[in-house]
């Protein structure tokens, strides 16, 4: 792999990404799982007040079923850490069981956040009496909602999450600093200015840039589940490969119109744009000049 490549993408980082960052809030959200649940529900009301809201099953199913060690518990824990927040709507067996554990994590707790029905409010059950009652008596976040008025819900919730520490810390290219946030956000704008680019080139790309060790499991299932969101979300559109992970990626419509408003919606001046230029003129040189292409695996 050429260096160059690595270090424009490198630049465009740390120019151009981490200035036009926007600081998206990203919340773990955890309840049924029907099509007819109340966080299926919830979900729609945040996305419309600009939260955005991550389920495991959207992002680690495919590694599940590609490496049967793997299991969505061990993973459900590792986006509870990479979240802004955790938000629990209690309303099945397994929101239950995620309810137990994550009000118990001392690490956890200050950005969990605890809903049920209000006709439960009163009740003397163990959800109530134990798990909402201790979080509560810590200083956490708990709302009793009704179903017929999720917007109240939705509205509560969002205004949580500027009382959470942290919420808005911005991403740097530390190693310590690799997020699953940070890689959503910055994965389009490096594809807005490489074009196609074949999934483990940019794997190893992301490696290099973020100074990770080749045998590091924890970033490749925060690349792949980056991945996995874009796609679900409609911001990639992918073009599987005979081989496991070896796909062509591009921006589909909507995530180049994503890209171009980060890009240029937000505060600009003429320094701002030529350097934006000149980047994707590097990488225009890089794809058209090298003898091999950087961009493509062969």
């Amino acid at each position: 792999m050429e260096p160059n490549v690595i270090s424009t993408l490198q630049r465009i980082y740390k120019e151009i990404f981490l200035k036009t960052y926007d600081l998206s809030r990203y919340i773990f959200l955890c309840g049924a799982g029907s099509a007819d649940s109340v966080r299926n529900a919830l979900r729609i009301e945040l996305e419309a007040l600009k939260v955005n809201v991550l389920y495991p099953e959207d992002l680690f199913m495919d590694m599940i079923a590609i490496d049967k060690s793997n299991d969505l518990f061990s993973f459900e824990r590792l986006l509870a850490d990479e979240s802004n927040a955790i938000c629990v709507i209690c309303e099945s067996i397994g929101s239950a069981a995620e309810l137990g554990a994550f009000v118990q994590n001392d690490s956890l707790r200050p950005k969990l956040i605890l809903c049920t029905e209000l006709k439960y409010k009163k009740e003397k059950n163990f959800i109530i009496s134990g798990p909402f009652r201790f979080h509560e008596k810590n200083n956490g976040q708990a709302f009793y909602y009704r179903k017929d008025n999720l917007k109240k819900l939705a509205k509560d919730i969002s205004g949580a999450l500027a009382q959470i520490p942290g919420i808005w810390k911005r991403p740097s290219i530390q190693k310590e600093d690799v997020s699953l946030i940070g890689m959503i956000n910055y994965i389009p704008i490096a594809l807005w200015f490489c074009g196609t680019i074949n999934r483990r080139v940019l794997f190893d790309i992301l490696r290099e840039i973020y100074k990770i060790k080749k045998d590091n499991l924890e970033f490749q299932i925060l690349f792949n589940a980056s991945v996995n969101y874009l796609i679900k979300h409609r911001v990639l559109e992918i073009e599987y490969g005979s081989k496991k992970y070896d796909d062509q990626m591009r921006l589909s419509n909507s995530g180049l119109a994503l890209v171009k408003k980060k890009l240029f919606m937000s505060p600009n001046n003429i320094e701002k744009i030529k350097l934006i230029d000149q980047r994707r003129c590097d990488m225009m040189y890089l794809s058209l000049y090298s003898k091999q292409n950087p961009l493509v695996k062969t």
